[in-house]
């Protein structure tokens, strides 16, 4: 067609003279060795690649699931408590080499040797398979619910930051025809499961729900419930290059997280909204090792701690010895600050309760399975009572009365003060299970115990044993208001006490929690 246009422009003549048939035939053998040489390089490569597949892309999925799904079973009947990801390849090629007639070949001939690893739950409610290789890391994830889970990559063991892969089977419901033996047609309601997948990042600052990513780098492979699981799998680049993405060889932790079953789908089919995580779980990672090492999420049993030893480290203390020992220097006042500690030792005492009961049902470890946490739950429920104790006798309180009542007052005080020692027991017993606070707030909290014990002497060597009763404050106050003097009411001994004993138990308190979140 060349020759041809060219004929017509310049003519036969000019065309000889030129030579041009001549170039335009060299033009076409050239052409043609060039497309030879281009598609023996083209079968060349497609050839090495093809011998070469990554493990994690020929993975044959459907002895993959049978592998992940017996590795659950195991973990439901409680055989199987730690992760092995070497043991789980050795069992997938085993199962291989059967499948395909090999058995004569040791397994890792048939399948090449690359690295995996394996996460187990502590208390077995989610799994983790990893196969990494060349540039992709293939995922089974898998947890004990039918909604939506999570799992996310980041540097540190808090959300913020983190890159993150949501997945759910969504639920559809859909009226199936059913035709019966007499030639009738019923209705019957089915529900499709519609796995959706989609990867996001966390904010870099706030807990918010996670922020889908402009590019989708997450690809897709099978999904499925199985016994009360549900199992999804998936693979990524190690390095996708999207500035939402942290490279799997560089993260440092994982974070995993499924929510309320009543809630199971994820809206606008994967890339929507979905409900607040029901448990939530961390563990320290190194993909390219296979190593995975669960750790505890320290931040909700620290705030628990730190706001029960403030409530029965320090205000108990300082509640009961205003009580005992301030009504004379106080006056009438010594109630008013006895009833605000107490207040605070109940608010911080509901604070504390809450934070932890949030965190073991995020955790999905046991309420009651601990002498600490039963011991605990009757510390709250008696606490409950003794305000109420408390403001009943408040009510009822009459200042002409010779002696108080056993009840409410007596009452009151002694359930106050075996509140105060087992609250104080319990408060070691919770040093017990938090395995990571060594010896030192334990030595903080025996110090603050004999400097109670102190304080107590030196109290009782001022009063000598002869504590003037809330009556008797009262009338002598009242008497002291219209001018009469009834006892001597210098007790500055007794206020410079009690105000360094608030100054040395705030220290030692906050001593020990400095310590704890150490």
């Amino acid at each position: 067609l060349v020759l041809v246009l060219l004929r017509r422009l310049f003519g036969e003549e000019v065309c000889c003279r030129w030579k041009v048939e001549r170039m335009m035939e060299g033009v076409v053998k050239g052409t043609r060795v060039a497309a030879v040489l281009v598609v023996l390089a083209l079968a060349v490569n497609v050839y090495v690649e093809g011998s070469s597949a990554p493990f994690a892309e020929s993975l044959d999925y459907d002895i993959m699931w049978n592998v992940v799904s017996d590795r659950l079973d195991e973990i439901t009947a409680g055989r199987l408590a730690r992760g092995d990801g070497a043991a789980v390849l050795r069992d997938y090629q085993a199962r291989v080499a059967v499948a395909r007639g090999t058995l004569d070949h040791p397994p890792d001939e048939d399948v090449p040797q690359v690295v995996t690893g394996e996460y187990v739950h502590p208390d077995g409610w989610f799994y983790i398979y990893w196969v990494y290789e060349g540039n992709l890391v293939h995922f089974y994830i898998a947890a004990t619910t039918n909604s939506w889970m999570g799992l996310g990559f980041s540097m540190d063991p808090e959300m913020p930051d983190s890159d993150m892969i949501v997945c759910s089977l969504n639920p559809t419901y859909v009226e199936v025809p059913i035709s019966g033996q007499d030639g009738d047609t019923d209705v019957s309601s089915q529900v499709l499961l519609n796995p959706v997948l989609s990867d996001r990042h966390s904010d870099v600052e706030d807990r918010v729900m996670p922020i889908v990513d402009p590019l989708q780098d997450v690809t897709y492979i099978t999904s499925g419930p199985h016994n009360g699981w549900t199992i999804f799998s998936f693979r990524r680049l190690i390095d996708t290059g999207d500035e939402h993405d942290i490279p799997l060889d560089e993260a440092e932790y994982i974070l995993y997280a499924y929510g309320p079953e009543e809630f199971p789908a994820i809206e606008d089919n994967g890339m929507g909204s979905f409900h607040y995580h029901e448990k939530r779980g961390i563990a320290s990672v190194n993909l390219p090792a296979g190593e995975a090492e669960h750790v505890r999420d320290l931040s909700m049993e620290e705030a628990h701690a730190s706001l029960m030893l403030y409530a029965w480290g320090l205000l108990t203390v300082l509640a009961i010895f205003c009580s005992r020992y301030m009504k004379d220097p106080f006056g009438k006042w010594w109630f008013y600050i006895h009833a605000v500690m107490g207040s605070l030792v109940f608010l911080l005492t509901i604070a504390g309760f809450l934070v932890i009961v949030t965190y073991v049902q995020m955790t999905g470890s046991g309420h009651f399975d601990s002498i600490h946490k039963i011991t605990g739950l009757f510390v709250v429920l008696f606490m409950c009572l003794q305000v109420g104790l408390g403001y009943y006798t408040y009510v009822s309180f009459d200042p002409q009365r010779e002696e108080p009542p056993p009840f409410p007052d007596k009452v009151h005080w002694w359930n106050g003060r075996l509140l105060a020692v087992f609250a104080y027991l319990n408060i070691f017993s919770g040093f017990i299970l938090f395995e990571e606070t060594g010896s030192a707030p334990w030595v903080t909290g025996v110090l603050w115990f004999f400097t109670i014990l102190i304080f107590v002497a030196i109290f009782e060597f001022f009063f000598r044993g002869d504590i003037p009763s809330r009556s008797q404050v009262e009338r002598e106050y009242e008497l002291l208001e219209r001018g009469i003097k009834v006892v001597d009411q210098n007790n500055t001994g007794l206020v410079f006490s009690f105000w360094a004993l608030c100054l040395c138990g705030f220290l030692l308190v906050s001593l020990a929690v400095g310590l704890l979140e150490k």
